[in-house]
């Protein structure tokens, strides 16, 4: 085995203490193997195939052991009856606790479904493990002296949960920055066992490089020479600003940076995506670091509590004055006013600012010496400051020169954080390097981000690389245009689809985007155009169709006749279809043909490439918008609260726009109108979408009528990876729900009725479902209460095993079988769904109603936030209400409550339901009932039911929010 010689004696050492008297080891199942990589990491016991199977290491002042296996580590606790692993697992925990072991209550496993490290020595880490808390509080609590034993099947793991990779194995990501990784294969253990004298490691470890080590070589790719632009800049900032950060922990929804300026580089990105939030750039002689969300800068001066943030602060510190930061003094506070241009070594931008210097002041300051960190949640300011646009951000002109920009959206941090060996950017991530590479799969993701920029800043950044783009465009035939046929999916094909927007968009090219006519569509005729007159009115931050369609490539004139709206926040959006693909590997469509534009003129143009319906989005506070609209094509439009569209519509559906908004009370539904102008009348269908979103707010306790509506989209092509389907603003499902013939139509009653749209129910109870009341695990599960209740209620269909339900029963059927753990029950929403189920079946619909309506009336400060908090919460909300201790159904599916909860919930009766479900497993029920004594098995009540929310009676028509005319010439 090649790799890289070290030290023996440490791992000599280690070897000799952990298999001390330890001669065989028995079989107890098929282990996996490991890979060693860490400088502090050693392999310990070989596999019969020569690869790691066992490993210790140590990390900051605590140590750590993995073993491929959880067989060989099942008493870890007490005493295994084998003498052999007996005395390996004293071994274990006298090496971990350097001889400080004493008894068992120095152990905390997370099979016991919790996470108390105060007071504990060990962590044990073993096969079904829930995940309850961040690798970053792993990591803690080993880098203080705590001690970690991780032992798990790798192989065994994928089996039992397809489509995920070793990396989602819990606590992959902290073993990953120790040095030590689970591999994919696995090895026959010896009938009889095998001596541990044959089969010792050795003092050598892998050729991977050491985690510090991979973040620096990640900075030196081979790129073509380019000038002004110095290769190893980029990485030695990055290793600068990041040494020693192993997470960032979740605080917020970070935006995103687009990296284009010579003096400029990425540091790192979003998680497994392309896109960089946080950047810096030198200008004169002088620093700025920008990070696109200030949540992560909060206490820039003090410190942080989190020690990775700490981190991670003290470098940015050091790194923007070249190592000459001394104390908080020296940084100055631009947004509060509290600076000094001439003292301060540092002024941090971040959040909101009453106050201002000059731009060119502020340059002057940087390029003389001076550091500027930019810490901004764009997405925020720009809700806070309707009207404006990113390129009005505080400061953008400065960042401009230095050539970083603010994008436009958000992406969301995983809830354990970010990883940052696996996040930290690469030179590809520029702009004007992933122009030196355009076959390489990051530089034609980067740049694809060109659509995405502001046309001034577009324009720039094209006039700096006129000769790489045009050696691009003289060399290269690869095909760029999306279509379902034919998806562009190669590295290059990506990159030339981002340069034909950028140029077509900037004006140089002058012409239409080729493939239009595959998706959203092309007019074959060139349609009639009119001026079209709209009027809303608004409550509530919204989005109002308009009935108007702007063809591909067309200019629409916009005349604004309320100036006082001019000041609210009012927007336009040209195109329905808002996901943005840039990070997918494949595209059927562009992968962004949307265009929105902020409303603070009396008369502006609008440009599209792509073309569209249009729309006007609302700000959150009452106001009306007055707009005439020039230019525009009629498109299919119905309304069932406007008499006259209703009354109209016979007529309006054969309009030649190209989609069409079908919109109910609460709903609005965008599909290709072709897939319309067959329906003699939408009322029918779009008064039971109402009904069905008006049931949804019904069972939460929510005001339908305060609430924007549910907008449905159909795309070719959405941004979710393995599916056409997600929720959000809007919901975006797939084509085949715009299909009349298809068994799945959007606009079919029967279709309804029948219920075939439970993904969509799913979707639209996503949208409404709360994270208060939703713990971790179970974010597609709580979604389908409302499922089941729009079935029942709307479609007559019973709650209770429904066929979506029945389809899982061999699921739980295996699950019971196997007597496995929360993990894997928390892991498979169709299994989850079940214990919410079998509630809504003994109690009836009233439950929760009551509960849910407990949670929107308690305080906020008296809601649970922690994740093991959230479950105790929610299970003794449902026993208060019901009236009776739910703790033995929660111990029929493994759920973990705490001991103060289960000790709280004696004063009611023990209840486990006498169902088909629990009859699959009568020896798990004998089990529970002879611990809990007298079980309830069949309540004698359901909860009551009598709720009437005035608000919910329908409305048939009413004065419409959005009236629309055409003037005629």
């Amino acid at each position: 085995m090649n790799g890289r010689p070290i030290s023996t004696d440490i791992g000599e050492t280690w070897r000799k203490r952990l298999l001390d008297g330890v001669k065989f080891i028995p079989d107890r199942g098929l282990p996996g193997t490991v890979e060693v990589f860490g400088d502090n990491a050693r392999p310990i016991l070989m596999s019969t195939l020569a690869a790691p199977w066992m490993a210790a290491a140590e990390y900051g002042r605590g140590r750590v052991v993995v073993l491929a296996h959880a067989g060989y580590a099942l008493k870890f606790e007490t005493t295994d009856q084998d003498k052999n692993l007996a005395r390996l697992h004293l071994n274990i925990k006298l090496w971990l606790t350097r001889g400080n072991y004493r008894d068992q209550s120095q152990i905390c496993s997370l099979e016991q479904e919790t996470l108390a490290l105060k007071n504990k020595l060990i962590l044990i880490i073993r096969g079904r493990t829930p995940f309850v808390k961040p690798d970053g509080v792993i990591l803690n609590f080993v880098r203080r002296g705590g001690s970690l034993f991780h032992a798990m099947c790798p192989w065994g793991w994928l089996e039992l949960h397809p489509g995920r990779t070793l990396s989602d194995m819990p606590y992959a990501g902290a073993l990953e920055m120790i040095g030590i990784s689970y591999q994919k294969s696995h090895w026959f253990m010896p009938k009889d066992g095998y001596a541990v004298c044959d089969y010792l490691a050795t003092g050598i470890i892998s050729t991977r490089p050491s985690t510090k080590k991979t973040i620096q070589n990640n900075r030196h790719r081979n790129f073509k020479s380019t000038s002004s632009i110095v290769e190893s800049v980029g990485g030695e900032w990055r290793m600068d600003i990041l040494e020693g950060v192993e997470l960032v922990p979740n605080l917020a929804s970070p935006g995103y940076l687009c990296v284009y300026g010579v003096r400029s580089h990425p540091i790192l990105t979003e998680y497994r995506g392309t896109g960089t939030w946080m950047a810096a750039a030198e200008m004169g002689k002088g620093r700025i670091l920008v990070m696109a969300h200030n949540s992560f800068m909060r206490y820039f001066e003090s410190g942080h509590e989190h020690p990775d943030l700490a981190r991670l602060m003290f470098n940015i510190q050091n790194w923007l004055t070249r190592g000459t930061y001394r104390d908080p003094s020296e940084v100055g506070c631009l947004q509060r006013g509290i600076f000094n241009l001439k003292t301060n070594k540092i002024l941090i931008m971040r959040g909101r600012s009453q106050f201002r210097i000059p731009d060119e002041d502020l340059v002057k300051y940087i390029e003389g010496g001076g550091a500027l960190l930019h810490a901004f949640d764009s997405f925020s300011w720009m809700l806070a400051n309707p009207g404006k646009s990113l390129a009005q951000i505080p400061y953008a002109n400065v960042l401009e020169r230095a050539g970083i920009a603010y994008l436009e959206g958000q992406w969301n941090m995983p809830s354990t954080g970010l990883r940052v060996l696996k996040n930290v950017a690469t030179d590809h991530h520029h702009i004007r390097y992933a122009l030196q590479d355009v076959t390489n799969e990051i530089s034609s993701k980067t740049l694809l981000l060109l659509m995405y920029l502001p046309k001034e800043t577009l324009n720039q950044i094209l006039d700096d690389l006129k000769e790489e783009i045009a050696y691009i465009e003289s060399t290269s035939s690869v095909h760029c245009i999306p279509s379902v046929l034919n998806p562009v999916f190669s590295n290059e094909g990506r990159a030339m689809m981002g340069l034909t927007v950028a140029l077509v968009k900037s004006g140089r090219i002058n012409s239409k985007l080729p493939g239009l006519d595959q998706f959203p569509g092309d007019f074959e005729v060139r349609p009639n155009k009119f001026k079209m007159k709209v009027d809303i009115v608004s409550h509530v931050a919204d989005v109002y169709p308009t009935g108007c369609y702007l063809r591909a490539g067309d200019e629409v004139t916009v005349i604004v006749q309320l100036e006082e709206s001019l000041k609210l926040g009012w927007k336009m959006q040209i195109g329905c279809h808002s996901d943005r693909l840039h990070s997918l590997d494949s595209h059927v469509r562009w992968p962004y043909i949307c265009e929105t534009a902020n409303i603070d003129k009396l008369r502006f143009k609008v440009t599209s490439l792509y073309g569209g319906l249009i729309y006007f989005i609302s700000p959150g506070k009452p106001s009306a918008m007055e707009a005439v609209l020039s230019n525009v094509v009629e498109a299919p439009f119905f309304d069932l609260t406007n008499r006259s569209r209703v009354v109209g519509w016979n007529e309006r559906r054969y309009a030649p726009g190209l989609w069409a908004d079908m919109c109910g009370e609460f709903v609005c539904i965008t599909v290709p109108s072709k897939s319309i102008r067959h329906i003699h009348d939408p009322s029918e269908v779009m008064r039971t979408w109402d009904d069905i979103i008006s049931s949804f707010h019904h069972l939460r306790g929510s005001n339908v009528r305060k609430k924007r509506k549910q907008w449905i989209v159909t795309d070719i092509q959405s941004a979710e990876r393995n599916t056409c389907l997600h929720a959000g603003y809007p919901i975006v499902t797939g084509l085949d729900l715009a299909n009349p013939s298809g068994k799945n139509f959007l606009l079919n009653h029967s279709h309804i009725m029948a219920g075939a749209f439970w993904n969509v129910f799913a979707e639209l109870g996503k949208n409404l479902q709360k994270k208060v009341w939703t713990f971790k695990g179970t974010e597609n599960v709580t979604c389908n209460i409302f499922t089941l209740y729009a079935q029942d209620i709307i479609c007559g269909i019973d709650p209770w095993l429904p066929q979506w339900l029945l389809s899982k029963i061999k699921v739980v059927t295996k699950y019971l079988e196997k007597d496995e753990g929360f993990y894997e029950w928390v892991s498979d929403p169709g299994l989850a769904l079940f214990i919410y189920a079998q509630l809504v079946n003994q109690f009836g619909w009233g439950l929760y109603k009551r509960v849910f309506r407990k949670y929107r009336t308690l305080p906020i400060e008296e809601l649970p936030q922690d994740n093991i908090y959230k479950m105790d919460f929610w299970f003794t909300a449902i026993s208060q209400i019901a009236r009776y201790n739910i703790a033995p159904l929660c111990d029929f599916w493994r759920i973990p409550l705490s001991t103060d909860v289960r000790n709280w919930l004696t004063q009611f009766p023990p209840f486990l339901p006498d169902d088909e479900i629990t009859k699959l497993a009568p020896i798990r029920v004998q089990e529970i009932t002879d611990f809990y004594g007298d079980v309830v098995r069949r309540p004698k009540r359901h909860v009551a039911n009598e709720f009437h929310d005035t608000y919910q009676e329908p409305v048939r028509f009413k004065q419409p929010d959005i009236m629309t005319h055409i003037i005629r010439s």
